[in-house]
């Protein structure tokens, strides 16, 4: 009898915790900068269909990493490293603040994608915002292969870019540590051997 009222106690207390979790959540993912744009879409706590619709993982994972702002847009690279919203501009075309928004539905840059899996010829918010909610079988798989395929090109891009940067910079660096060699080697002995001196 005692085991029964326990077990009943605990799902009692578990429903309660889970009832208490879904009428706070609204307000605490409002109040998340992070989320701007998840907020727009994502309105009632439930299981998403384009989890089930979505049969390929790497496809899934990064349409989910897109949605939750959990990717490696200039949005959240900023965040974490301290840079300025306003001053987090996209990579590839320079012109606006590089957020889920400008990469899915205004970035120049992605355009061939863009027509290939949305067929959208004109960016707002409200497209935006009924892309990321569809239940729309189509959709959801168009929009989750645009978002794989657009940041596989965009990370590929980056990278390039990188490397161009550590080559260019790799000299300079270069440069830089055989002056210090130099420094050390030549300059510092004799720094030493006056002190030596003086005592």
């Amino acid at each position: 009898m005692q085991e029964f009222i326990l077990i009943s106690y605990f799902n009692l207390f578990k429903a309660r915790l889970c009832d208490q979790f879904v009428q706070e959540w609204p307000a605490s993912i409002n109040s998340m900068s992070k989320l701007n744009y998840y907020v727009k879409y994502k309105k009632t706590f439930k299981f998403e269909p384009y989890l089930n619709i979505i049969s390929n993982y790497m496809i899934s994972n990064y349409s989910t990493c897109f949605r939750q702002g959990s990717h490696r847009l200039e949005i959240e690279l900023g965040r974490m490293t301290g840079i300025d919203r306003e001053s987090r501009l996209c990579k590839l075309c320079n012109s606006n603040v590089e957020t889920e928004y400008h990469v899915l539905m205004c970035c120049p840059k992605d355009s061939n994608i863009r027509s290939k899996y949305l067929h959208t010829a004109w960016p707002s918010i409200n497209k935006f915002v009924s892309f990321m909610s569809s239940k729309n079988v189509n959709v959801l798989n168009n929009l989750s292969k645009f978002i794989f395929e657009l940041q596989t090109v965009r990370d590929l891009a980056l990278q390039l870019f990188v490397l161009m940067f550590i080559r260019n910079f790799g000299v300079r660096l270069y440069c830089i540590f055989v002056l210090f060699v130099c420094v050390f080697i030549f300059i510092f002995p004799q720094l030493r051997f006056v002190n030596l001196q003086k005592k």
